[in-house]
């Protein structure tokens, strides 16, 4: 997935200023920020190759992040309105305690990024971009930004339309 996105990154940085943008991280692997199997090393060092952007854009952190969206879709959280990130002490997965994005918090960003590759997700994308089914991915709606899918051929190869590549 690394090397997914830092290629979709890549292609789209000419039409973005990400001197402005903030990296922000979870490292599930609970290894020290600087060690090769560190998420957050990965990243910043891919990143950094390819990109005009500071060390100081990257934000570190312990704590797992998911969105309710991917990994909670019938918890009550789906429902916050007031809060950006709240906790989670009854994740359906392991662990039980993590800490998620919420809607307000998705909607209110200018770029929405939704990265998917592999055979295992064609199915989904299909469902959700070409034949418009309700998934919680259809409630992230920036309210003035945008949201983009990056897909991998394998992951688009169900959809009818033609890709940018």
């Amino acid at each position: 997935m690394v090397d997914f996105l830092c290629t979709g990154f890549l292609r789209r940085e000419a039409k973005a200023d990400v001197t402005k943008w903030k990296f922000f991280f979870c490292d599930e692997k609970k290894v020290p920020f600087h060690h090769s199997e560190s998420t957050f090393e990965t990243y910043k060092r891919k990143l950094l190759a390819i990109l005009p952007i500071d060390e100081k854009q990257f934000i570190p952190g312990w704590v797992r992040m998911d969105t309710p969206a991917e990994v909670f879709p019938d918890h009550p959280l789906l429902e916050e309105h007031e809060r950006l990130v709240a906790p989670i002490e009854d994740s359906p997965k392991e662990p039980p305690f993590r800490v998620t994005f919420t809607f307000p918090l998705l909607n209110a960003a200018k770029l929405c990024v939704f990265a998917l590759s592999g055979d295992s997700k064609s199915d989904m994308v299909a469902r959700i971009l070409q034949n418009q089914e309700d998934f919680l991915a259809g409630r992230v709606y920036p309210l003035v930004g945008t949201v983009l899918w990056l897909l991998d051929q394998r992951a688009a190869s169900q959809l009818e339309v033609t890709l940018e590549t």
